[in-house]
């Protein structure tokens, strides 16, 4: 199967930093300012924390809707996956609105890895229903429809996917794996291709071209076409081994701080800045291991460094405010929060992912 629908702001790892129950909860009585704090949370991928935050503020009001919408969404995105939880919660969802395509779709996908293929296709359908030319939709229907053997529907979702966004690259290769299933290699192969004008070294197009290659005797082009699957290979290492150095440096800064080697730390956090200039995951990361040692003002600097170059980060924003609410600075904190639900919400006026 392919990626799940996208999350709101992209995550930020947070191997270095563990919420204690203070962090997590809050006993404002205001169910909205509640699940402003489960929206942060959610956005640094703590997700457990998150859904604890968001089933308070359903407990607080049964009918708030984006509060079961996004505990299920933690739910679903929490490890271990809570499948019973996220259904329980996406069902409320849609009580309170049948016609919500979103929740259709993600109540599908949850379906779709828990094992349950009818009932995914059930909620993918109730989905399209509402939103025929949404892509999100249209491409965890075409997995769903190969999970059920249905690979003529696979083919048609899909024939419609591209007309919808000619560039769309994922329906170029469900395309092609739906025409392979039905032993139709040339035409797959087709679809493999026009994958590959899009991005030359996609490697799902470049197995499935190779594939239909070898079935269809033509073994030059074939191992052409996996050679260049291999390097394309290499090239997705090299992405993990720079996730995996930016792990180093965040351990060395958390480290020298244990150590009570400020200064050292302070020499750390800039190789990091240096590695990864424009990272905005390092730099939340980072902040967050500063202002857990204690070093407010490295955090404020490493806040400001990365709306910089990312001015609408909503963790940031929300973050940098809570850094300078602890250190006293009221106008800084004021500022944060305004511009903090100022973007807020203007996302959540664009369509719900």
């Amino acid at each position: 199967g392919g990626p799940p629908p996208q999350a709101p702001p992209p995550a930020a790892e947070e191997p270095h930093a563990t919420a204690s129950e203070a962090d997590v909860y809050t006993d404002t009585k205001n169910p909205q300012e509640v699940f402003r704090r489960g929206m942060a949370l959610y956005t640094e991928g703590r997700y457990e924390d998150a859904a604890k935050v968001f089933l308070q503020a359903t407990r607080m009001r049964k009918d708030f809707e984006d509060a079961h919408y996004f505990a299920g969404r933690s739910l679903l995105k929490s490890f271990p996956t809570d499948y019973p939880g996220c259904e329980r919660e996406f069902k409320k969802v849609l009580e309170l609105d049948p016609n919500n395509p979103q929740a259709h779709l993600v109540l599908g996908f949850a379906y779709y890895h828990w094992g349950r293929f009818e009932d995914a296709w059930d909620q993918v359908e109730a989905a399209r229903a509402v939103e025929p030319d949404n892509l999100e939709i249209l491409d965890l229907a075409g997995q769903v429809a190969e999970g059920l053997g249905k690979h003529e529907d696979a083919v048609e979702i899909m024939r419609h996917a591209v007309t919808v966004d000619p560039k769309h690259l994922p329906a170029f290769n469900q395309l092609g794996l739906a025409l392979s299933h039905l032993g139709k290699d040339e035409e797959a192969l087709e679809a493999y291709q026009k994958a590959l004008e899009i991005q030359p070294m996609n490697a799902s197009a470049l197995m499935g071209a190779g594939t239909c290659l070898t079935r269809l005797g033509r073994t030059d082009e074939a191992h052409a076409m996996l050679e260049k699957f291999k390097h394309s290979q290499a090239g997705q290492e090299a992405k993990e081994m720079k996730g995996k150095r930016e792990s180093v440096r965040l351990r060395q800064v958390e480290e020298a701080y244990q150590a009570g080697d400020r200064d050292e730390a302070h020499r750390a956090a800039g190789l990091l800045e240096k590695e990864f200039p424009r990272g905005a995951d390092a730099h939340l990361s980072l902040a967050l291991v500063q202002a857990k040692a204690g070093d407010m003002e490295a955090a404020v600097d490493t806040y400001r460094s990365l709306l910089a170059f990312d001015p609408d980060n909503l963790q940031a924003h929300y973050r940098l405010g809570e850094v300078c609410q602890r250190i006293g600075d009221v106008d800084c904190a004021r500022e944060e929060k305004q511009r903090y639900e100022v973007l807020y919400r203007k996302a959540r006026q664009a369509p719900r992912k």
